[in-house]
């Protein structure tokens, strides 16, 4: 018997079934992919269908209209019977004649902002170009690195309209992931964009949040179960969700806080949450109705909230105490608390608990507080490092229990006095030095 015919590996990229390019092209910047027009006829029109498009401003810095003439013989194609031939980068330069496939609504789009730079224009042009020849094919995923170069509202908020007809697009492509951020200055997010029952993970760097952005995502994306924000300006003072599962707040997120108000959230689906480097507003938001919530990291910066005080932090504090793990931070000035105030509720679930120096320091009272409310305690992870930051206060009691407690981590650089101060307090209140795990830093 004849045996049947191995069959041929490819031994070019060419030779690899579409679905296949299309997954390897996804991992190219949009106009890398664009350039694969070059590669061959088969490979011409290939980028259209690409399932992700990511579009960075970085990518024209330094170019003009009138040193291109490279990028436009680059992607000049044959003449075809849509005219699609004319490349997207020659489009995108805007040339003075009748002819340059451009509508006169993207012609008027791209001139009712003074002030853009050349490269800003030329990545306008290039965008509205590429989403005006994509096939209607579902995306995956949408990244755009925006350039918004003026702090001045009215004008931040004309320079950031392509930005949001770009996100309203990629999510009537059912986008299942967005991600968006800004140079310079905010890019203003506007509610109206964010439609979509795909949509199930947001990122966001640098942009402000207008009113009723929080509501919009509600009401329009019922599917998003993953957000994470970094240097936002945050205009709502409610936010609810009921699809949210992970929310995460990195460094300078700013509630707007005029005449006082005080942010709340509500995510009844949230497990896990992150306040990380710097949440300000006139006071710590509450946290509410979160059953399912299982881990948390919080640190709170100096000055970063206008009322800083313990009711402030046993408010806050409070809509955790039900989390298993809990990283809490305080890296702002002296707080002393009242004698016998009860500003640490009990965390009668909580098994994994990591404190910074600001519970060691002043006689370890933050560090007693909290271990006399963490019953069920299992594991214990203390910063060491130098500070002068503390939460401070009078104890009658000093007496604490944790027999579930089976290792206390300690970070340190090197060795130290309060090193030395933090084993000994732990030996002295019936933790076995097996049970202590030193981690130097340095």
């Amino acid at each position: 018997m004849v045996p049947a015919p191995v069959p041929r590996a490819p031994t070019d990229i060419g030779d690899l079934p579409e679905d296949i390019l299309l997954r390897i092209m996804s991992h190219l910047t949009s106009r890398q992919a664009v350039h694969t027009c070059l590669v061959s006829p088969q490979w011409r029109y290939l980028w259209r269908s690409v399932p992700r498009i990511n579009v960075s401003i970085e990518e024209f810095e330094g170019q003009h209209n009138s040193n291109n003439h490279v990028a436009i013989e680059e992607f000049e194609g044959e003449d075809d019977d849509d005219d699609d031939g004319m490349s997207i980068e020659e489009e995108s330069q805007g040339e003075d004649d009748d002819d340059d496939g451009m509508s006169s609504e993207e012609e008027e789009s791209e001139g009712d902002v003074e002030g853009d730079d050349e490269h800003e224009v030329l990545f306008k042009r290039f965008v509205n170009r590429l989403l005006e020849l994509r096939n209607p094919v579902t995306l995956d995923e949408f990244h755009l690195r925006y350039s918004v170069s003026s702090n001045t509202r009215n004008m931040s908020l004309s320079r950031s309209r392509h930005a949001n007809s770009w996100i309203s697009y990629a999510l009537q492509c059912d986008a299942q992931a967005v991600q968006v951020s800004s140079q310079y200055y905010e890019v203003q997010l506007l509610p109206a964009a964010f439609t979509s029952s795909s949509l199930n993970r947001l990122h966001i760097d640098n942009a402000t949040l207008a009113p009723g952005f929080f509501n919009q995502l509600q009401m329009g994306c019922p599917a998003l179960e993953y957000m994470f924000l970094h240097d936002c300006l945050i205009m709502d003072l409610e936010i609810f969700s009921s699809s949210l599962k992970v929310l995460i707040f990195s460094s300078e997120i700013r509630f707007a806080y005029d005449h006082g108000g005080q942010a709340s959230i509500s995510a009844p689906r949230l497990i896990s949450l992150s306040m990380d480097y710097g949440i300000s507003g006139a006071r710590l938001p509450i946290l509410t109705n979160m059953p399912l919530l299982k881990t948390a990291s919080v640190g709170l910066c100096a000055g970063d909230i206008q009322a800083r005080d313990a009711d402030g932090i046993k408010q806050f504090l409070g809509g955790l105490c039900d989390v298993t793990t809990l990283d809490f931070y305080y890296w702002d000035s002296k707080l002393t608390m009242e004698k016998s105030f009860q500003w640490c509720p009990i965390f009668s679930k909580l098994t994994n608990l990591t404190l910074d120096c600001s519970f060691v320091n002043e006689d370890f009272y933050g560090l007693i507080v909290f271990l006399q409310n963490s019953p069920n305690l299992q594991k214990l992870t203390l910063s060491v490092d130098k500070s002068d930051t503390a939460i401070a206060g009078e104890l009658e009691d000093r007496s604490f229990t944790c027999e579930q407690l089976q290792i206390v981590e300690i970070r340190c650089r090197g060795t130290s006095e309060m090193l030395s101060r933090v084993t000994q307090f732990l030996h002295a209140n019936g933790i076995r030095h097996d049970q202590m795990c030193i981690v130097d830093r340095s």
